[in-house]
Parts: structure tokens; C-alpha cells; sequence
């Protein structure tokens, strides 16, 4: 049912969490990114990366 084979992957930061499903490995970082690998073809690597750089919101005040 299950195959370990050794491969080379480095990600770019810490591992937080891992779903296998149908072949395919979702990967989240501690950088925000978001990795896909899908296992029939591991050489390509799709992945997510976060935003460049995002404004805060204002802050709504409401006055009573």
C-alpha cells in the first residue's frame, strides 16, 4: 500500500503541517508559504507565496 523512497527536497522554511491525499501532499511553512506535490510527477513543485506586503486595515472606531 505504501512505498518509502528517499528524495531531495529542501523546503524554504519549517514544516507546520502536511495532508496526503490522492496522491498528492499539500505542505504548509512557518513563512506562510504553500507547497503541492503531487507524487505521480514530484519533480514539479507547485507552490504559494504569500503576499509581498499587505496594509493593516484602519481601525474603525464608532462613537457612542
Amino acid at each position: 500500500m505504501f512505498a518509502l523512497t528517499k528524495v531531495q527536497f529542501k523546503p524554504s522554511g519549517a514544516l507546520v503541517s502536511m495532508v496526503v491525499r490522492n496522491d498528492i501532499i499539500a505542505v504548509a511553512l512557518d513563512n506562510n508559504h504553500v507547497l503541492r506535490i503531487d507524487l505521480s510527477n514530484p519533480a514539479e513543485i507547485e507552490g504559494t507565496a504569500p503576499p509581498a506586503t499587505t496594509r493593516a486595515a484602519p481601525a474603525l472606531c464608532a462613537s457612542i
